[in-house]
């Protein structure tokens, strides 16, 4: 008597004679046996493993964000320097207009009215009610963006002269011959209106100082 399969003995039990015969003839009598090709030598898997790394790596670079810059870089790409024939005034003179409209939103002035034919930018309205103080606009002073403003060294506090020498995307440098000098005023004007900052105040870029709580103290130097 032939010995019984025991993947048969298993359905037997758990199915009726006919369906169990059924299910061991389609599942495993009958069950196709695929054969592979003759097993790679081992440099062929290496070469594999290889080409799997490539497309795993490339497939993050892909999905990866761009990594920003770091400021050697930026130095060695000159990624602030503006060449010496595009740092004119009549350049940014536009760059001005749109500051000045930004400003006029700052410091809650009523819209202006439409420029006339003679290319002239009106004064912006102020009602009395919106007087401007210290207390009620200073802080949206102190966090406001610079940025096309008309900037104006007022007093050097060592009296000595200095020439503006750049102006990179986030702060304005003007230069000591000797060594740094923060304690320094500027002013700017909007229509009107000047107000006088303090170059120890304004070290920080535009984005922090909207953040950041100003603290009023005295000033030593003044």
């Amino acid at each position: 008597m032939a010995q019984v399969h025991m993947a048969h003995q298993l359905l037997e039990q758990a199915h009726p004679p006919e369906t169990a015969e059924q299910l061991f003839a389609d599942k495993v009598k009958h069950r196709p046996l695929f054969l592979r090709p003759t097993s790679p030598t081992p440099s062929d898997n290496r070469s594999r493993r290889r080409m799997q790394r490539i497309r795993k790596k490339e497939y993050f670079l892909r999905k990866q964000k761009p990594k920003p810059l770091s400021a050697r870089e930026k130095r060695d790409l000159e990624v602030h320097k503006l060449p010496k024939e595009e740092m004119k005034y009549e350049i940014f003179k536009g760059l001005n207009q749109l500051w000045t409209e930004y400003m006029w939103q700052v410091l809650d002035l009523a819209p202006r009215p439409a420029a006339d034919l003679t290319g002239k930018t009106p004064t912006p309205v102020m009602e009395k009610s919106n007087r401007i103080t210290a207390a009620s606009h200073g802080s949206k002073l102190a966090s406001a963006d610079f940025h096309g403003a008309d900037i104006q060294v007022l007093t050097w506090f060592y009296h000595d002269l200095a020439v503006p020498k750049e102006h990179t995307i986030f702060r304005f440098e003007i230069p000591h011959p000797s060594d740094p000098n923060t304690e320094a005023r500027t002013g700017f004007e909007a229509k009107k209106f000047v107000f006088e900052i303090h170059g120890n105040q304004f070290e920080n870029r535009a984005p922090e100082r909207a953040n950041k709580k100003f603290k009023w103290k005295n000033l030593d130097y003044l």
